[in-house]
């Protein structure tokens, strides 16, 4: 840090595994960046130093220790009756370590309403709910999970789910 004042270091957001061994100085010195072992994709932390009313920021990226990242559902479409209430399958990936940051999203391409809800994702499964159906034609959804690194590159993974009516 160059700087004829004092100055304050910070994580724009807060991370677990990168630390800085000072948060302030006085005229120019040094920070050291620590960080751990990177087991997932891509990441970044993003450090503001100030001094009175100027700011710059740092960006650290850390490479991925995953070489070839995948994520995928098994089944990818379950076709269920208008009764079943829950749905589960399985999901496998290489970087289970992210899947905290892993994002939902639910789709109705048929123009259904909200009948999917309580999407749980794990390192290993997904897991959610569904009202019972009481319409007369099939009802879909597509529940999209997509993750994306430091360097914005995305993942996706979908499922279609169908739910029949009554016959």
């Amino acid at each position: 840090v160059y700087s004829n004042t004092t100055w304050r270091a910070k994580f724009v957001n807060p991370v677990d595994w990168a630390s800085l061994d000072r948060l302030s100085g006085v005229c120019s010195s040094e920070v050291k960046f620590a960080y751990g072992s990177n087991y997932g994709r891509a990441r970044k932390v993003s450090i503001a130093f100030e001094a009175g009313s100027l700011r710059d920021t740092l960006v650290m990226v850390q490479d991925s220790g995953v070489p070839n990242p995948s994520m995928t559902l098994t089944p990818s479409s379950l076709n269920v009756g208008p009764d079943v209430t829950k749905g589960k399958v399985i999901l496998s990936t290489n970087f289970p370590e992210n899947i905290d940051q892993v994002q939902t999203f639910i789709s109705y391409p048929d123009g259904s309403d909200d009948w999917i809800s309580a999407v749980s994702l794990t390192s290993t499964s997904l897991e959610f709910s569904m009202t019972a159906h009481s319409g007369a034609a099939p009802r879909r959804a597509v529940i999209t999970l997509s993750h994306k690194d430091a360097y914005d590159a995305e993942i996706t993974a979908q499922l279609f789910v169908t739910q029949n009516p009554a016959l």
